[in-house]
């Protein structure tokens, strides 16, 4: 498909830089204008070659193939936003089991296979103690090392 639109490209491209060549060697007069209505008709035929290939022009596969690409796209979204959902019900879990009250996000990032817990912002009312009690937990739960965890201050 990409070869067919870069064909199609380059035909107009060459059909103009042809023409333009020709009408600058061409003195001006009534041959001029006969040029300039032939290049006019070589440019309106490069532009609509591809109508001329319909049957190459499969505008099925072209929306079947689209389609696949937003489907796999949205895919990838939904299970990066449950992942980052566990990863941060499971930092909430085990600050409270710490005695910790805690809000936490998670940004995910695109791993080899499959998104993978990237950063963590945690608030809390006491983030200095937090990072003491959870930056190791996350480290070996999550594999989020303690140089992309971030402990904030809640407002409250």
């Amino acid at each position: 498909m990409i070869d067919f639109f870069s064909n199609w490209i380059m035909g107009i491209a060459g059909a103009s830089i042809l023409g333009a060549l020709t009408l600058a060697a061409c003195p001006k007069g009534p041959v001029y204008k006969v040029l300039q209505l032939g290049i006019a008709l070589l440019l309106s035929l490069a532009v609509l070659r591809p109508l001329a290939n319909v049957e190459n022009f499969n505008i099925p596969s072209i929306v079947d193939e689209y389609a696949e690409q937003e489907v796999k796209k949205i895919g990838q979204d939904l299970l990066e936003s449950i992942i980052a959902e566990r990863a941060e019900a499971y930092i909430v879990s085990e600050a409270s089991a710490k005695g910790l009250a805690v809000k936490a996000s998670i940004v995910c990032r695109q791993g080899e296979y499959y998104p993978e817990p990237y950063q963590a912002f945690v608030w809390c009312a006491r983030p200095v103690s937090a990072k003491n009690v959870l930056a190791s937990t996350i480290e070996q739960g999550l594999g989020i090392p303690h140089s992309r965890q971030k402990y904030l201050e809640t407002g409250g």
